[in-house]
């Protein structure tokens, strides 16, 4: 049988996971590391396939795990170990560590010498590595040359991104490629090295534009032309006509580009338009406004049957795009450019397109449900965050922004709340 492994850490992307993080890692190895077990409780006592601890005893005899989060006395580390309930691989004998393997340093170095190292001009080495994920990963990856064929590998929190960790990005991302090179898949945050953004001010957007002329020549594995538009729109009283232009603007280009529309105008609720308090008011109103978003969205699916991409209806397609086959595609917010040791559902916009799948009809269920407690836009990134990790378990997920460049404007709110009209893909 084939195994899935999930590499756990501590970094912000597990943080934001940890109360459900059983359903981040359902089906894979559980493999994780250091003082882990205090984040992860639950996992305690069986949850873990393994756990590693590689740091050397000298250092371990005066290191600190921490403090108990309810007691807030010293943690015991060794005692938390022999609770983990799985086998413990360390990088030398530890006294006080009772189910151990120790690495059999020889044998993956070795190995990797040969397969790898030996080919780097002037090479004396026989290891290369910088922090303990990379070996975690590294094993597996030896132990799938050595006939344990693993087809999955995703991490969560392994982020290196604070300056403590960030060294340890060239050799986790060495090891990811590695995985790569062998046809493993690779999920999770594992690969979140790859998004990010260009720094040499002479090479900004050469990728993008690179990317963006190879789509638009070579043809594309099943792409998606035949969807759904989606929109919503609510007359304002402070805007009159502003947003019913759009709507119809909208409507009218889908009709004449032959695509189908589900839109729908609709009215406040008379109880919200009775309420006295101005201040009160206007925030109901607009809370419920965003909260309708998801369900029109839920509407179109069921009436179409088909992928269904949805927009503010002040928004203009510039032309008619197509997508990549996914469960749910999103587009990056072009008002958050952030550095991509901070890639998160903050850089995910509100728009995007999604299939009448299990995990797209899944997807909106929880957008809708999360709108009852934050903004549309907040409860559509953190329905996103919930399941992103899950691409290849639970969904396909990709980015399409590449396949809107040129092709989509947002504009500039009335109400102030967005200042500028922006093209996608254009500065």
């Amino acid at each position: 049988m084939k195994r899935r492994i999930t590499i756990l850490g501590m970094g912000p992307s597990a943080s934001e996971r940890k109360h459900d993080i059983q359903r981040y890692v359902q089906g894979t190895e559980v493999w994780s590391l250091n003082n882990a077990y205090l984040k992860f409780p639950q996992l305690c006592g069986g949850g873990f396939s393994r756990f590693f601890e590689l740091h050397g005893w000298e250092y371990l005899a005066n290191w600190s795990a921490g403090e108990d989060p309810e007691s807030g006395s010293k943690v015991d580390h060794w005692a938390n170990l022999a609770r983990l309930g799985c086998t413990i691989y360390t990088g030398q004998h530890i006294p006080l560590v009772q189910d151990q393997v120790q690495v059999d340093w020889e044998a993956v170095w070795t190995h990797f010498y040969h397969k790898i190292f030996k080919h780097v001009t002037g090479a004396e080495i026989n290891c290369y590595f910088l922090g303990s994920p990379s070996v975690m990963l590294a094993i597996a990856l030896y132990e799938h040359d050595m006939g344990q064929t693993v087809e999955f590998i995703q991490s969560l929190g392994i982020d290196t991104s604070d300056p403590r960790h960030c060294q340890q990005r060239q050799s986790w991302s060495f090891w990811v490629s590695q995985a790569l090179a062998r046809g493993i898949e690779i999920g999770g945050t594992a690969a979140s090295y790859m998004l990010e953004y260009e720094k040499d001010d002479g090479l900004r957007g050469l990728r993008e534009k690179i990317t963006t002329e190879l789509n638009a020549r070579i043809p594309k594995t099943g792409p998606v032309t035949d969807y759904a538009v989606c929109t919503y729109c609510t007359p304002s009283e402070e805007f009159p006509g502003v947003y019913e232009k759009g709507f119809n603007r909208l409507k009218s280009w889908c009709r004449k580009n032959g695509l189908r529309f589900c839109g729908k105008i609709e009215q406040t609720p008379q109880e919200i338009s009775d309420i006295q308090d101005a201040v009160v008011r206007n925030r109901a109103r607009r809370s419920w406004i965003l909260s309708r978003k998801p369900v029109a969205v839920k509407a179109a699916l069921e009436k179409t049957g088909k992928p269904v991409f949805f927009l503010d209806c002040d928004d203009e397609f510039l032309g008619v795009p197509s997508f990549p086959e996914c469960d749910i595609g999103f587009l990056r917010n072009p008002e958050k450019e952030l550095p991509s040791t901070a890639f998160t559902h903050l850089v995910v916009a509100s728009t995007g397109i999604i299939a009448p799948t299990e995990a797209g009809n899944h997807f909106v269920n929880r957008w809708i449900a999360l709108c009852k407690d934050a903004a549309e836009h907040r409860a559509y990134q953190m329905a996103w965050t919930e399941l992103c990790t899950r691409s290849g378990t639970y969904g396909i997920f990709a980015d399409v922004t590449a396949h809107m460049t040129g092709l989509y404007k947002i504009h500039a709110a009335p109400n102030g709340h967005r200042l500028e009209t922006k093209t996608y893909g254009i500065p």
